[in-house]
């Protein structure tokens, strides 16, 4: 019978026997001589089974992404809209919005006021000053949403500068408008720089039609959807779906791996795959974070550090993984640098590690086989079919505005209600104003106290909440065999309709209750702006959503007895 010979290893931690970690952290001995000989004793210095990597070479595939679809992706696919990731940020596509009234003021008098300054400066004044004549800047309609910087600004502009919407209605090619006097001016030279005037117009006209939702935004849930997709080799694809994406900076985790078989043409764009794999060799650096515990046990560290006095109690499961990955796993992890363009999907095709024992190790890449940290995540349920790295072609620094729309959702337990009140809103200059101060100019409807005669009391029927708390009222809905609640944009009983002074809350009808959880929530719209890879500006109207502040009180009350005036 042969023998046979069985290899086993038991793995021994230590286990506090109190509270405090920094008794078992300090590793106090009487005798540390004795340990080091019993080490060499045991041949732990002996290194043949510890091994650092010295050279890794990875060899990784990329693609780029080539299309996107805004909102939600149907069970049939869709044909996504070309996208070029090196000429526009992800978010730009994404969040940009149509133009709306707020912004129609502000629209005309900046184009117009650039057909001035062209014609100034080819030294045609007539012409800039007949077209100041002919198609002067009105002032925008009377609104009660307004304050004094939108009254005087409108007051600066108005009648001081072109129209420059007019004037792109009336401009005639290769000439000038009808009713404009050129005077002692070129008409040719005019006509010249209207026409390049005119094509500018069309180019930033081309993303400002009339107001509509901006295709990505879900109302009812207030959240992005959209879809994007890369080729592969083979005629596929990978479809990557952002379900929820609230406005604050899209990353790599706002995309998951769509089910198979959706598609949004991406398969067809194959002529725009690299050549070749991506291959690199290099060395692997240990990871390392201020404040990381020293690699050898008898390494004098920072005073200023120490582990022993992390806080955790047994349910803080984030800061115990921390403090045994800080102590125990720190000096097994690794990084490996790769130049992989922006705007793409990167996959391993295969990982090779040499040692400092010479000996070379090839690292799994299979799916499922491999750390899941910085993954794509499957759909539940769906296999995974490879382990992508996605790197989303957005915005790293950008600059956000002052909101010009700031909506708060909360739920009013006494009145058994939810209400949007709005804070800001445009104005007619375009600049945000302050709704509730700006609605405090008029009086407040109410219905009148009445007199009862046998009482010395006054009854009134209703006490209403201010014009910008719009109220949302609970409705059952049926969808297919299931009926749910949802929140319906309604008027107080006895109030008039309600006129939403924000585009946030004109475009909602109804709203999914769970997007008004018990702390609210609450939507900005901001200009954004930032630069991109090729050196370009972009500008556009973005939405965030983000937590509310909790429970509110309308003070809407209805049958009330109130003491008389004295």
């Amino acid at each position: 019978m042969a023998d046979v010979l069985i290899s086993s290893w038991t793995r021994l931690e230590p286990r506090s026997q109190s509270a405090d970690p920094s008794v078992g952290l300090s590793a106090a001995l009487a005798d540390p001589l004795w340990l080091l000989a019993r080490q060499w004793q045991f041949a732990e210095f002996v290194g043949d089974d510890g091994a650092t990597p010295v050279r890794v070479r990875v060899r990784a595939g990329w693609s780029p992404i080539t299309r996107w679809h805004p909102g939600p992706v149907p069970a049939g696919g869709v044909e996504g809209r070309p996208f070029d990731p090196s000429a526009a940020p992800l978010e730009a596509m994404i969040e940009a919005e149509a133009a709306g009234p707020d912004e129609a003021f502000r629209w005309s008098a900046d184009t117009g006021r650039r057909a001035e300054r062209l014609l100034r400066a080819a030294g045609l004044d007539t012409v800039a000053d007949a077209l100041r004549a002919r198609f002067p800047l009105a002032a925008p309609p009377a609104t009660d949403i307004t304050d004094d910087a939108n009254d005087a600004l409108v007051g600066l502009l108005a009648t001081r500068l072109v129209d420059g919407t007019a004037l792109r209605a009336a401009h005639v090619p290769a000439g000038i408008p009808a009713g404009v006097d050129p005077g002692a001016d070129d008409p040719g030279a005019a006509a010249t720089v209207l026409d390049g005037w005119a094509t500018w117009y069309d180019t930033r006209a081309a993303t400002r039609p009339a107001e509509q939702l901006p295709p990505s935004w879900i109302a009812d849930r207030l959240e992005y959807r959209f879809a994007v997709a890369a080729p592969l080799p083979g005629g596929e694809e990978v479809v990557l779906t952002s379900p929820e994406y609230h406005g604050d900076g899209l990353d790599w985790d706002d995309l998951d791996i769509a089910p198979a078989g959706t598609t949004i043409g991406a398969a067809a764009d194959t002529a725009r795959l690299p050549a070749d794999v991506r291959l690199t060799e290099t060395l692997p650096q240990p990871v390392r974070w201020p404040g990381a515990p020293a690699d050898r046990f008898w390494e004098m560290e920072d005073a200023a550090v120490d582990l022993g006095r992390l806080d955790a109690w047994p349910t803080d499961l984030a800061t115990m993984l921390a403090a045994e990955f800080c102590l125990i796993g720190s000096t097994d992890w690794f990084t490996l640098p790769m130049r992989l363009p922006v705007g793409s999907v990167a996959w391993l095709e295969s990982v090779v590690v040499q040692d400092t024992f010479g000996d070379c190790v090839i690292a799994r890449t299979e799916p499922g086989e491999v750390g899941r940290l910085f993954e794509a995540a499957p759909p539940p349920g769906d296999p995974v079919r490879r382990a992508y790295l996605v790197l989303p072609p957005t915005v790293v620094a950008g600059v956000q505005g002052t909101a010009i729309e700031d909506v708060l959702l909360l739920r009013d337990q006494l009145a058994n209600l939810a209400w949007a009140v709005e804070h800001t809103a445009p104005g007619p200059a375009g600049l945000p104003v302050d709704v509730a101060a700006a609605l405090a100019r008029r009086p407040v409807p109410d219905l009148p106290a009445q007199a009862l005669p046998t009482a010395d009391v006054r009854y009134r029927p209703a006490v209403l909440p201010p014009d910008n708390w719009v109220p949302l009222t609970p409705v059952l809905r049926a969808d297919g065999d299931r009926r749910g609640t949802r929140l319906a944009r309604t008027r107080v009983v006895g109030g008039g309709e309600p006129l939403p002074a924000t585009r946030l809350v004109r475009e909602i009808t109804e709203l999914a209750e769970e997007e008004v959880p018990r702390d609210g929530r609450r939507v900005r719209r901001s200009r954004q702006r930032a630069r991109w890879v090729d050196g370009s500006t972009w500008v556009w109207n973005g939405r965030l959503t983000g937590p509310g502040r909790g429970d509110g009180s309308s003070g809407l009350r209805f049958d009330g007895l109130e003491a008389p005036p004295t």
